[in-house]
């Protein structure tokens, strides 16, 4: 809105609070430049209330996919008027996730497993219920996104266990779990920006999916190595409880796994 029609509006148009100079009221918090809506920034008004896409959005996503670590740390410390918290990203990540996979894939399944589990059924039996049920565990199993989001479940206990061998003790359990939902969000960004490139012929495909998974693996175990750096320990202990992390999250996921197949079959 032109800033001549901005000195005119005296009020608040949303508590009727006297305006100052300023962006925003100083009791209410609403833009001072809002107005009416017109058929030229309806669209963007319906798009950023469903995404919430603006700067400080896209700031928040261009860290994660940088410096995923950064985020964390700076969310943690208090710094968190330039991030979008996370539970709020991650919701509209999801949202985008499944219009994008819709959008390119039609059935939004970038599975990898399914030749091994795409006919496991979680639960016998017949219904709505059994079938949401089974369907949604197909898609857990068989999507590799959301194995690597599942894998952040067992991965907090053990990072935990992990900074306490190596006397780093700083963190509670609220910021593991705020880590961990960055990261949930940093792995569903990382095959939304590689998503078109897959359209490019198989080829292009495998590589985009071979450089993703890398990406995936990467990223996390250096953000683990950097929450590592107030121990006093030397580089080589540090590498030493990188390793052991890695492996302990990937047996515990595996060990996870495998009691969810059990059930599987005792109940079939």
């Amino acid at each position: 809105m032109p800033m001549s029609r901005q000195k005119q509006r005296r009020h608040c148009l949303n508590c009727g609070t006297k305006l100052y100079e300023g962006n925003y009221c100083h009791v209410c918090g609403q833009a001072a430049t809002t107005g009416r809506l017109s058929t030229r920034n309806l669209g963007m008004h319906i798009l950023a209330g469903v995404t919430r896409i603006n700067k400080t959005f896209l700031r928040t996503v261009g860290n994660l996919l940088v410096h995923p670590w950064r985020v964390v740390a700076d969310y943690i410390r208090g710094r968190r008027v330039a991030y979008v918290a996370p539970v709020q990203l991650l919701l509209v990540l999801t949202f985008i996730d499944l219009a994008v996979s819709s959008f390119l894939f039609g059935a939004g399944d970038d599975s990898r497993l399914s030749a091994a589990f795409g006919d496991v059924n979680l639960i016998g039996g017949t219904g709505v219920v059994v079938a949401f049920v089974n369907d949604l565990f197909r898609h857990l199993v068989t999507s590799t996104t959301w194995i690597f989001m599942l894998m952040l479940i067992p991965a907090i206990p053990v990072l935990r266990l992990t900074h306490r061998l190596v006397g780093v003790t700083k963190y509670n359990l609220a910021e593991y779990i705020v880590a961990a939902l960055y990261f949930s969000c940093f792995i569903l960004l990382v095959p939304l920006v590689a998503a078109p490139l897959t359209l490019l012929g198989d080829a292009a495909k495998t590589a985009v999916t071979s450089v993703e998974l890398l990406y995936l693996l990467i990223m996390p175990a250096i953000a683990v190595y950097k929450s590592l750096s107030s121990s006093p320990k030397t580089p080589a202990v540090k590498i030493a409880a990188l390793g052991l992390f890695l492996l302990l999250s990937v047996a515990t996921y595996v060990l996870l796994l495998l009691l969810v197949l059990a059930l599987h079959v005792i109940t079939k």
